[in-house]
């Protein structure tokens, strides 16, 4: 799951958890393709430090997670949506995160790392 991967530094391999026509929606945009999302997502474990679980609901396809971590100086809690495909990889992923001064935060720190290191389909 994706809020492993968020949560649990030592995991290594997200490439493997997405779906090849895979979307994952943001706060910011929509990104299809799993280059662009598995690059998106390394970004965003760079910025969400200290990311944990605090309520996770599942059934046979979807999973729920609550979450709290910082982004600089600011605490955020998010809600991670995942859907999966038939073979359990995912095919589409909502991220949200709050309060807003968190997530302007979380935006700005995302902007710099894609013009520091732009999304493969770019």
């Amino acid at each position: 799951m994706l809020i492993d991967l968020l949560t649990d530094r030592s995991i290594d391999d997200a490439g493997a958890l997405f779906a090849e026509q895979t979307r994952f929606r943001s706060p910011f945009a929509d990104y299809d393709g799993r280059e662009d999302v598995v690059h998106l997502v390394g970004h965003i474990r760079r910025v969400l430090a200290d990311a944990r679980t605090v309520r996770q609901f599942s059934d046979a396809d979807t999973t729920v997670s609550v979450f709290e971590a910082r982004v600089g100086g600011h605490e955020v809690q998010g809600v991670l949506v995942e859907e999966r495909d038939a073979a359990g990889r995912l095919a589409d992923t909502m991220l949200t995160v709050r309060p807003y001064a968190g997530l302007r935060a979380a935006m700005s720190a995302m902007q710099a790392l894609l013009d520091e290191s732009p999304l493969p389909s770019r």
